[in-house]
């Protein structure tokens, strides 16, 4: 059985099983019918946690199209079930990229629907640490730059365009290496973690060794335990100069 890829703040299970569903989602986020003929499209990273809280990296394909402004979650077999948190993520990605966007100089950012398509090896995904990277992925679109094919970002998307803090980056940075990127970006202030780390202690008896352990707390840097760049970013802005060319 396929597992859950959780992508922020613990793990969510969806019981249901969904084929070609079209129609309206919670959140107020349409889905599936309705599609304009495509003009842009990009296809970005998304680091998260599986079920057993290791690290993995799914994906998102957004695409534009002309229209009013909607936002659409595409759906077809095989493909993830979306939580109400990630709808809710990708509601204000595309609010604050729109935004974002016509201050950059974007001048078809109120005139185009976005389109969102996941890709992992899960049954589904939740939570709301794809926010930022979603957010930059349709900036990109709108702006017309490239999304730097060897960074991953992982942290949420607030209206004020801030990025918010995530858990599991360590896990999160090491499934990045795997997958051969260079650089993550990551929300203020989780730039390192703490592991759990088992110390033993022996002592020599007269006919016999006892040994004895525990299990401590130990702070990493999670650039040189991961062998992966980090950088701190406080809000989407300062991601763009890292993410985007």
């Amino acid at each position: 059985m396929k597992q859950t890829l959780a992508i922020v703040f613990g793990l969510a299970v969806i019981l249901a099983f969904f084929v070609g569903y079209e129609g309206t989602l919670k959140n107020g986020v349409s889905a599936g019918a309705g599609a304009q003929e495509l003009n842009k499209e990009i296809r970005v990273g998304l680091p998260g946690l599986d079920d057993q809280g290791k690290g993995a990296i799914a994906f998102v394909k957004v695409r534009l199209a002309k229209g009013s402004g909607k936002v659409f979650i595409e759906f077809s077999q095989g493909e993830p079930l979306v939580g109400d948190q990630t709808q809710s993520s990708i509601q204000t990605a595309f609010k604050v990229a729109t935004k974002v966007a016509k201050e950059l100089g974007a001048a078809d950012a109120d005139g185009v629907d976005a389109f969102y398509t996941f890709e992992t090896d899960s049954d589904s995904v939740s939570g709301k640490s794809a926010g930022a990277a979603m957010a930059l992925a349709t900036i990109a679109l709108l702006t017309g730059r490239e999304q730097k094919e060897n960074v991953l970002i992982t942290g949420t998307i607030q209206d004020d365009e801030s990025i918010g803090a995530v858990s599991g980056v360590l896990e999160k940075a090491k499934a990045g290496r795997q997958f051969n990127y260079t650089t993550i970006l990551v929300p203020v202030g989780t730039s390192s973690a703490v592991k759990q780390e088992q110390v033993c202690e022996r002592e020599q008896q007269e006919f016999t060794t006892i040994t004895r352990c525990q299990t401590r707390s130990v702070p990493v840097d999670i650039a040189s335990e991961a062998g992966i760049t980090v950088i701190e970013v406080a809000n989407v802005r300062q991601a763009i100069e890292y993410a985007l060319k």
